[in-house]
């Protein structure tokens, strides 16, 4: 019985399998992993671009894809600091509430 309440519970790897690879260079006849996984949907239409697919990998610059939206980051970004910067002025403005605790 699992007590915890993690939603990976539904999660997705994808897939596998193995194939052949015509490399770079006229090699041939070389066979590789090809590995197909799923990323976790956060959140509507928000899509987050990965900058490596595996930890200890080469990045890419995600700027550089095509399929990005321009300007959708910078958006984003402001979106952020703006309800970031809400949050903060929110939390500022509380006023404490004192509670008798004696018994």
């Amino acid at each position: 019985d699992d007590d915890d309440d993690d939603d990976d519970d539904d999660a997705q790897f994808g897939d596998w399998e193995v194939c052949d690879w015509e490399g770079v260079g006229g090699k041939e006849g070389e066979r590789v992993v090809r590995v197909t996984v799923q990323k976790k949907n956060i959140g509507g239409s928000l899509v987050h671009w990965w900058k490596k697919g595996t930890e200890g990998g080469t990045g890419i610059d995600v700027s550089a894809i095509t399929a990005r939206k321009p300007g959708a980051a910078d958006a984003s970004s402001k979106i952020w600091n703006e309800a970031t910067a809400a949050f903060k002025k929110r939390v500022a403005d509380r006023v404490p509430i004192e509670l008798d605790c004696a018994e």
